[in-house]
């Protein structure tokens, strides 16, 4: 049976760390590249 795209979106999200802000900052001075896959819209109206 096919999945919905919500369950495949639940599967997926289950393998992405989310950082705090702070914990985002350390990872970036240790090296890490962070990927912001907002929308152009909203990183303008959120920064």
């Amino acid at each position: 049976m096919p999945k919905t795209a919500e369950e495949l979106l639940a599967k997926a999200r289950r393998h992405i760390d989310r950082l705090t802000p702070r914990q985002a900052l350390e990872a970036m001075n240790a090296g890490a590249v962070l990927v912001d896959t907002r929308t152009e819209t909203d990183r303008r109206n959120e920064g």
